[in-house]
């Protein structure tokens, strides 16, 4: 065969392979065009459901608590990317937009703000709305236009939170001529980023005056450092927390709030001579937490606690001590005698070098349900579960749940350290079955595994399967001896 013939019967035979992946390459491409059309024509089930029913699962959808709700990757924002149907239920449904949280992390973040706060706003309708603002603020280049729009939209928000830089709070403030219409207001949050902000001179500023109009206001958490540095109509808040505040400011505070039924603070920089630090007695307050104050400055020191010396609160049924500098139990036990609560619940965590409790008339007939006492000392433990232990039914006498967090690893070597858990296990195993039947619980913990024998834990195996919620833990390492 010549040269020319075989170069002619090559391109015979590609040319006809050639067209049978091309007659192959139609048909495949004919199956798969069917099979997407059998594919597009599968009705899944999801999008048979009512558009109601899909809109309460989108709702279940949504974060509790979003720190930024303006991010694509999630709901409610992800739900509108999905399909058109989707998309209009999701934009359909007013309380998937009633939260609207954003994080300005810097100046140019969000150059749209405004305009997506604007439909964020028009998709919730009428929805008590609920803002959540972190970051640089002012900053942002659409500040002016987004303030026009929150003013605009005031009257729907229930649930306000700024945690903002002081220079961005008082331009929001001096931006607004009159106090936002906050009709439907009923928290409010303003936490400044640097407490260094917060605590000068009200004389040198003006109070805010943007939050005064909110007629249904009730709950508020800030740490404004003095009560007058900010407008607020102060006598029907029922619930507040202070952070940052010093002991005369925290009495201030109260002085405004008649109708205050729970309450936090966390306390600095106590003085005798430290103006309005005159007694206060307040008939209305239920619940009062004393926190420790954390500001990362080592001179500042945690004086929640010595707020009890001013106070007497006469219907008090729920008392929380932490990890306050200045704790006595002096100071404790007069404001017990002072007030005569009613306490049901009392919880104290004395900083390490703290005072500890006494075990005074006052504290043993309190009608506690609930006792936590946290870094329990060796010498407050053997007297506690000595006098418990008598049947007395003056002393502790509808006690129910008790705990004693904290433990120390190692027996006391003085007077003051605190008790090891297996001694305080030995104390108590007695008292707590004696009282089992109006026991609920008991509980108790050490920092570090430590040794605990069957002998010491077998009244509490035994209390457990008798049905009493007994729990015996290693803190921080998720173990249990019990």
């Amino acid at each position: 065969m010549s040269a020319a013939a075989n170069l002619r019967k090559q391109v015979a035979d590609l040319t006809s392979a050639t067209s049978q992946q091309r007659q192959l390459l139609t048909e495949m491409e004919a199956g798969l065009e069917d099979l997407q059309n059998q594919l597009q024509s599968i009705v899944y089930p999801i999008l048979t459901l009512p558009p109601e029913i899909t809109a309460e699962i989108f709702f279940h959808c949504l974060h509790n608590e979003p720190k930024d709700t303006i991010i694509s990757n999630a709901a409610p924002l992800l739900l509108t990317q999905v399909c058109s149907a989707w998309r209009e239920i999701a934009v359909t449904t007013p309380t998937l937009w009633q939260t609207f949280a954003v994080e300005l992390n810097s100046p140019h973040e969000l150059p749209k703000l405004s305009q997506i706060a604007q439909l964020w706003f028009k998709r919730a309708k009428k929805c008590p709305l609920s803002i959540r603002m972190r970051g640089e603020l002012v900053a942002n280049d659409t500040f002016l236009i987004f303030m026009k729009v929150l003013r605009r939209h005031s009257r729907d928000i229930h649930s306000l939170e700024l945690h903002l830089d002081a220079g961005d709070i008082k331009a929001m403030d001096s931006l607004l001529p009159n106090a936002l219409d906050l009709t439907m207001l009923e928290s409010l949050v303003i936490l400044i980023n640097v407490l260094s902000d917060v605590d000068d001179d009200p004389a040198e500023r003006n109070a805010l005056a943007m939050f005064q109009n909110s007629p249904v206001l009730r709950t508020v958490l800030t740490n404004l450092g003095k009560p007058s540095s900010i407008l607020l109509p102060w006598q029907q808040l029922t619930e507040f927390k202070g952070q940052a505040y010093k002991v005369g400011a925290c009495l201030e505070a109260l002085r405004l709030m008649p109708n205050l039924v729970r309450c936090a603070f966390a306390a600095y920089e106590y003085s005798s001579l430290e103006a309005g630090c005159n007694p206060v007695v307040h008939f209305k307050m239920q619940d009062l937490t004393l926190l420790r104050h954390v500001s990362g400055q080592d001179e500042d020191t945690s004086t929640s606690s010595d707020v009890l010396q001013f106070l007497t609160l006469p219907v008090l049924q729920s008392l929380i001590v932490e990890r306050t500098d200045t704790f006595s139990a002096n100071m404790f036990d007069l404001f017990l005698k002072r007030s005569s609560p009613p306490l049901r619940k009392l919880t104290v965590h004395p900083y390490y070098h703290s005072a500890r409790l006494h075990l005074s008339t006052s504290f043993t007939t309190l009608d506690l349900s609930e006792l936590e006492v946290c870094y329990p000392d060796c010498d407050f433990i053997p007297l506690f579960f000595d006098v418990f232990s008598k049947g007395d039914p003056r002393i502790f006498p509808n006690v129910q749940r008790l705990s004693f967090p904290s433990c120390s690893v190692s027996p006391p070597t003085e007077a003051g350290d605190f008790t090891d858990l297996v001694t305080m296990l030995r104390l108590a195993a007695g008292p707590i079955t004696e009282r089992r039947g109006s026991m609920q619980s008991f509980y108790a913990s050490t920092h570090s595994r430590q040794r605990g024998s069957a002998d010491v834990l077998a009244p509490f195996q035994k209390l457990r399967e008798m049905g009493m919620d007994v729990r015996i833990e290693i803190e921080n390492l998720s173990a249990s001896y019990l």
